[in-house]
């Protein structure tokens, strides 16, 4: 897991060591998905106004974990995160409507698709025989 906290932006980034297949913003939340539709990274915009934590604690994660829980109205993630001091551990909730879900994903891929058929000719020029 790749932790790190940049003081000057207030931003906390929690990833995985995986592929990125896309990433869609939800609020103060960048979320990065698999190519299983997990969710594998996440920065925390504000985060220490967000996670109601000092800077020096955000600096001092030596661990976190990410939990995806689908449920029939919304998509919770849960970050544990391990503190260096004394084995704290504080867990944080997000939970995202099913709607902003499928409505980014939707979008995600209606920008894909235009963008294949915008440059399709080129595509296909290289490497189609």
């Amino acid at each position: 897991m790749i932790i790190l906290y940049q003081k000057e932006f207030d931003i906390l980034q929690i990833k995985e060591e995986k592929k990125i297949k896309s990433g869609i913003r939800v609020g103060p939340f960048i979320l990065d998905f698999s190519f299983d539709n997990k969710v594998i990274g996440i920065e925390i915009l504000g985060a220490s106004e967000i996670l109601n934590m000092k800077e020096k604690d955000l600096s001092s994660i030596r661990d976190a974990k990410i939990k995806n829980i689908i449920r029939q109205d919304a998509i919770l993630i849960i970050i544990k995160l391990l503190m260096k001091k004394q084995d704290v551990q504080k867990e944080i909730p997000i939970a995202i409507p099913l709607k902003v879900w499928d409505d980014e994903m939707n979008s995600i891929q209606d920008n894909l698709n235009f963008f294949i058929d915008e440059n399709l000719d080129k595509f296909s020029d290289r490497w189609l025989p």
